[in-house]
This record gives C-alpha cells, sequence and structure tokens, in this order.
C-alpha cells in the first residue's frame, strides 16, 4: 500500500519535475541569437517610428508610429524578462546596419518621408514575422517559443496597418 501511494505520488509529481527541469534549461545559441535578432529588429522599428512621430504626417501615420513605439517598448520589456531569467544580456543598440537603415531614414526630405517610414515597417515587420514563426514552431524553450506566437499577433496587425497605409 505505501508502495503504491509512493508511485502514485511519484507519478503526479512528474510533470511537475520535468517542467521545472525544461524551464532551467540554459539558452541554447539559437535562441540567443533569436532574443538578440528580435531586440535589435524591434529596437530599429521604435527608431524609425519615433523619428516619424517627429515628422509632418497624417493623424493615422502618427498613430501607426505611436502604436509601433508602444508596442515596441512592451515587446523589448518582456523579451529582457525571459532573456534574464535565461542570464541572456539583451543587446542594447540595434546592429550597425540597422541603425544606419534608420539614420538613413532619418534623412529623407518630408514630401517622401510618409512611403520611406511605411516601406521601412513594411520590411522590417515582415522579417520579424518570419524570425518570431520560426522562434515559435522551432524554439526549444517553451516560454520564448509562446512569446513568438504571442506576439505573432500583433506584429501580423502592425504589417497590416502598415500596407494599408502604405495602400491609401
Amino acid at each position: 500500500m505505501i508502495e503504491r501511494a509512493i508511485l502514485v505520488l511519484f507519478a503526479l509529481s512528474a510533470p511537475f519535475v520535468v517542467a521545472t527541469a525544461a524551464e532551467s534549461l540554459p539558452a541554447t545559441q539559437a535562441d540567443i541569437a533569436f532574443i538578440d535578432q528580435a531586440t535589435m529588429a524591434t529596437l530599429a522599428e521604435i527608431g524609425s517610428a519615433e523619428i516619424a512621430i517627429k515628422r509632418k504626417l497624417s493623424a493615422d501615420d502618427l498613430a501607426f508610429a505611436n502604436d509601433v513605439v508602444r508596442q515596441g517598448v512592451r515587446r523589448n520589456a518582456q523579451l529582457a524578462e525571459l532573456a534574464r531569467h535565461r542570464g541572456v544580456t539583451l543587446p542594447e543598440t540595434m546592429s550597425a546596419v540597422m541603425g544606419q537603415k534608420v539614420a538613413e531614414l532619418g534623412e529623407v526630405n518630408d514630401s517622401l518621408f510618409q512611403k520611406a517610414f511605411l516601406a521601412f515597417q513594411i520590411s522590417g515587420c515582415t522579417q520579424s514575422i518570419d524570425l518570431f514563426e520560426r522562434e515559435g514552431t522551432a524554439g526549444v524553450i517553451e516560454e520564448l517559443k509562446a512569446f513568438a506566437q504571442v506576439e505573432l499577433t500583433s506584429l501580423k496587425e502592425h504589417l497590416v496597418t502598415a500596407r494599408h497605409l502604405d495602400g491609401r
């Protein structure tokens, strides 16, 4: 009877042991690459939107730019928390290539800026969706997979909005 109780107790606790072991898995190189790429892509989206907010744009374009900043800050805060649990440090700046692209966007004159900004957002968002879809299906750490899957919704909405604004 005691052996049976111990066996039942062990069987019931096994999922918790597996879950705890999975939660403490160290980040793989692929996980670190996702965290780095997602962070830098979001920083680029935020940077371009901050430039847009300072420009003469329509109310819809400004609302979109503000939403990009708000969602980006939220996304990177959540990603920072997930990374911290794995001992991963987030990059503080975007890549040099993306930094250059954002700087070039800032140099575009006002008459061409709206189209350039939306093209930048469409391109970046498309790349982010690809990145988040890969992590959402092939990621090893369940927390990162779940994060990627949830964020896909807002990224896809962001892409639809950018395309709509670009098509007016």
